[in-house]
Parts: structure tokens; C-alpha cells; sequence
């Protein structure tokens, strides 16, 4: 476990003297053990890049989906209001 100096500010936690020891006393144990620094690498990108870039993926099809959705309940409400008030 790295030592993380106090801060007092948002931006004084944005800083990497900050930031680096957080995300590396983040990391499970099993990642932060491994002694091959080739096998560290790809654990920590199947563990999290792979795991965000499908969620991000995952997030914007949905987004997607919801944005058909609501414009077509706004054209179902536009012919509504079309063939019913003129």
C-alpha cells in the first residue's frame, strides 16, 4: 500500500501525486502481487479496459434504443394531435 497525501481541493485530487497511489491501492491484490510485469498488463486490461469499453458499447446501443424510442413516441404523439385537432 502506497502512502496518499492529504488534499484539501478537488483539484489537488485530480493531481498524480494523489491519484497514483489511490488507483494503485485500488487494485485487487492478485494484481498488484503479480511479478511479471507482461502478465500484470494483461490482467489489468482484461480486468478493466476490456470490462468499460463493453459497458460503454453496452450504454450507447441503449442510449440508442431510448432515442428511437422517445422519437417515436413523439411522432405517435405529433400524428395524434394532427389527426384529431385540425
Amino acid at each position: 500500500m502506497y502512502y496518499v497525501p492529504r488534499v484539501r481541493t478537488k483539484l489537488g485530487e485530480r493531481a498524480f501525486s494523489y491519484a497514483r497511489p489511490v488507483v494503485w491501492n485500488n487494485l485487487p491484490l492478485y494484481i498488484r502481487a503479480e511479478p511479471d510485469i507482461a502478465r500484470f498488463k494483461n490482467i489489468l486490461n482484461k480486468t478493466y479496459f476490456l470490462d468499460s469499453h463493453l459497458i460503454y458499447y453496452v450504454s450507447t446501443e441503449v442510449s440508442i434504443v431510448l432515442l428511437v424510442s422517445i422519437l417515436a413516441q413523439l411522432l405517435d404523439f405529433i400524428v395524434f394531435f394532427i389527426l384529431n385537432f385540425y
